[in-house]
């Protein structure tokens, strides 16, 4: 009896390890280059879209239907298959508009093996796209209610990040929806798992320090939901988007040196997976006066 305790507890503890090391790890370079800190590029300044009636759907919380997402292309489970037949790591696709976030998704047992690690198992500076080793994936009822996922950014982490550059890959160009402009145009999120495809609608946009709990996947009602209002008092923006404890959320997660040069910080983008027979038509995203900032 003694023994199988302590083999449980030497598993717990290496657990907790596993990801207390990575969140150390898992960090930008130490200073911007001058490159990496030049004025973003310019934001088309369209106004922004008139705030939508609530449908029944929306009124209405859920963990959204089995049915392929309709704003997918279908062909991602075939570039999902292509990946996973050299990479059986691979386990799906995510695809953020106005980006050139389009990238297959490892799954993996633990958050570090991939941090220096491509797709083909070599050695590689930028990484890969990886979801979290707690995420539990599936078709949207299987799914975890935070489907957390990592990426690198080497190249656009300073304190005025650019929108778009043929040198941004991996996450690079998540920090973009820091722009208010940019956030108003570019709505949703699409993630694709070997059994379905999913629509995402952004809730939230922020910057944090580490030590926030908005990683773990499988949180209590009361846990999540604490974690959902956070996420929006420390949002640049405000959107028009209802998330109650019933929904599913996905958040992408890279670093950032916006606050200086402590590797403690980073941006993160969430958003709540589209309910039953709700669309994805445009919403309201408003700037917020007075966002919560990292304490760091």
């Amino acid at each position: 009896m003694l023994i199988v305790t302590a083999f449980v507890l030497f598993l717990l503890l290496a657990a907790v390890l596993d990801r207390f090391v990575f969140h150390v790890v898992f960090k930008a370079p130490e200073e911007p280059s001058s490159s990496s800190s030049s004025s973003s590029s310019s934001i088309s300044s369209s106004s922004s879209s008139s705030k939508p009636e609530l449908t029944e759907a929306e009124m209405l919380p859920g963990s959204g239907n089995l049915e392929n997402s309709p704003y997918v292309d279908a062909t991602m489970f075939e570039k999902i298959k292509e990946y996973s037949d050299k990479n059986s790591d691979v386990k799906g696709w995510l695809t953020v508009e106005g980006t050139n976030i389009d990238y297959p998704v490892v799954h993996y047992k633990n958050n570090s093996t991939y941090l220096s690690l491509g797709y083909d198992k070599n050695y590689s500076f930028n990484g890969v796209i990886w979801a979290d080793y707690e995420d539990i994936l599936g078709n949207a009822s299987q799914m975890s209610r935070n489907m957390v996922i990592y990426g690198h950014n080497w190249t656009n982490y300073s304190a005025d990040p650019r929108i778009g550059n043929e040198n941004d890959v991996m996450f690079a160009q998540l920090t973009a929806f820091q722009h208010l402009d940019f956030a108003k145009e570019n709505l949703f999120i699409h993630f694709t798992t070997e059994e379905q495809s999913m629509t995402y609608k952004i809730f939230a946009s922020f910057y944090t320090e580490d030590t926030f709990p908005y990683y773990y996947p499988n949180q209590s009602d009361e846990e999540f939901m604490a974690v959902v209002e956070s996420a929006r008092e420390r949002s640049e923006h405000d959107y028009d988007v209802l998330v109650d404890k019933d929904d599913k959320i996905i958040t992408l997660s890279t670093c950032t040196r916006r606050f200086g040069r402590t590797d403690r910080q980073r941006f993160v983008v969430m958003a709540r997976l589209l309910r039953q027979e709700e669309k994805a038509v445009p919403y309201a995203v408003t700037a917020n006066p007075d966002p919560v900032r990292p304490n760091l």
